[in-house]
């Protein structure tokens, strides 16, 4: 057997493994850069040294040495034996909210890599324009961090009771990964309904966040109920002034058609191969590997004909989302067989007394003929 080669991983390797460690752990200051004593002295720099030697075998480090230049915003990467590549990153946050509305948007990248943040502001940029943002939430995260106002906690016994034109969180911790998809599917099937309802002149604008897209939408499973109404919402939503953000960790796992219909991609960091090749379809094989070394806040920003390296600033807000009561328990319903037989003893009950009435009638009748006798 071939002898691996080890790659011991530099001092500024381990300093940057160590900051995005310390990163993920204190998502309030991600914006802050921790000094190198600091990380000693908190034991990141220790874990991230043992994180670098045990992907040394996957070939991350023989391939590429990374810096990043203090004081600067921006990546250099350099290989071996080519020349020297950077690529700058002093372009702030940006979205145009007109096309998120005629064509969705979508986000991407790896787990922590700050994916609802930037959902919280574009959400927020688009409440501002009067648009109403609905939002189903697994994690609890956008009640505790975005500018949504209200919140609807959803039980598996709870039935929908729907205020079309309110944004609204509709907090889905509480239910198993089907039950979510078939609430879901419940409130765009009735939405839909009421939006085509309602005069063109008087519908308002509708944008719902999908979190974890690749839960309802996943590569070549879309015969499922749930799958196809979202597909309907990513196709001709646009047609009825419903739009969409589809948020995924893994874009692999996630159908094409979610790629295909978005003019507006955001991708964050990201290190899974399978994940790393299908994005490059869209922002080239350089442009991919470039995302595994992205910090948080920082994402490449796809508008179909061009491709830029943005950055974010976390999303802060004084707006405490408000609980709406949209949700009302289910009656429950008696079983067919009890209630089949509840009937038939009332129609005995009924004959009985029938009966009985007509031989009283009769008893009557003779006794008075007795009498006349």
């Amino acid at each position: 057997m071939e002898e691996k080669k080890i790659t011991t991983p530099t001092r500024e390797m381990i300093i940057e493994e160590a900051t995005k460690l310390y990163m993920q752990d204190n998502w309030k200051n991600f914006d802050t850069t921790p000094e190198p004593e600091e990380l000693k002295e908190e034991g990141y720099t220790q874990r991230a040294r043992n994180e670098l030697m045990r992907n040394e075998g996957k070939g991350v480090f023989e391939d590429f040495k990374d810096s990043i230049a203090e004081n600067e915003y921006k990546i250099v990467k350099i290989k071996e034996g080519e020349q020297q590549k950077t690529i700058e990153l002093k372009e702030t946050f940006t979205i145009d909210t007109e096309e998120a509305l005629r064509s969705g948007v979508f986000i991407s990248g790896g787990k922590g890599t700050t994916k609802s943040n930037l959902a919280f502001l574009i959400a927020d940029k688009l409440m501002r324009k009067g648009v109403t943002v609905k939002v189903f939430d697994i994690s609890q995260a956008w009640q505790k961090r975005s500018s949504v106002p209200n919140l609807v906690k959803v039980d598996s016994n709870s039935q929908l009771k729907i205020n079309l034109y309110q944004s609204v969180i509709f907090d889905l911790s509480r239910l198993t990964p089907q039950a979510a998809k078939e609430f879901i599917s419940k409130v765009l099937e009735v939405e839909w309904r009421l939006q085509i309802d309602t005069p063109e002149q008087e519908r308002k604008s509708i944008v719902y966040v999908l979190e974890e897209c690749q839960m309802l939408v996943p590569q070549g499973q879309l015969r499922s109920k749930e799958a196809q109404v979202i597909l309907r919402l990513l196709s001709v939503g646009r047609n009825f002034r419903l739009g969409f953000i589809a948020i995924t960790q893994r874009p692999a796992l996630t159908d094409t058609s979610v790629f295909e219909l978005t003019f507006q991609k955001y991708f964050a960091r990201m290190t899974g191969e399978n994940d790393l090749q299908k994005v490059s379809s869209y922002i080239g094989t350089e442009n991919a590997k470039q995302l595994q070394n992205l910090r948080l806040g920082e994402f490449c920003y796809d508008m179909g004909s061009s491709t830029k390296w943005i950055k974010t600033a976390k999303f802060e807000t004084e707006v405490k989302p408000s609980r709406v009561r949209l949700t009302q328990p289910v009656k429950e319903a008696k079983p067919e067989k009890e209630t089949q037989s509840t009937e038939t003893d009332m129609l005995r009950i009924a004959s009985i007394v029938l009966q009985l009435g007509s031989l009283f009638l009769f008893l009557v009748c003779l006794a008075i003929a007795l009498t006349s006798w």
